[in-house]
């Protein structure tokens, strides 16, 4: 549990830097649609741009965490869907 514990702190840094390190349109799209949990529709009324946008600049923040947290040797479950890879991510993102 305490090794555990310990990757996920340093999970928890690893995005931070990362989230630090991509262009201020996709960390701020990526941060109101998933962590102000902000529909797509209001995350782009807030930013004055369309829901197209948002979807996209929030995906490239995504996968730019997705890689960031695999080089610190998460891996997702065999055999996951695209869908399924999303939300094995973002629970890891997530969990204390």
């Amino acid at each position: 549990m305490r090794r555990f514990f310990i990757w996920a702190l340093h999970l928890e840094e690893v995005t931070t830097l990362e989230l630090e390190k991509m262009s201020e349109k996709n960390r701020v799209a990526y941060v109101l649609s998933r962590e102000e949990e902000l529909s797509v529709q209001e995350a782009a009324d807030v930013l004055g741009t369309t829901p197209a946008v948002i979807k996209q600049r929030a995906h490239r923040a995504y996968e730019h965490l997705r890689v960031a947290i695999g080089a610190v040797g998460w891996r997702p479950q065999s055999g996951a869907s695209g869908g399924q890879l999303r939300r094995q991510v973002e629970h890891a993102l997530c969990e204390p």
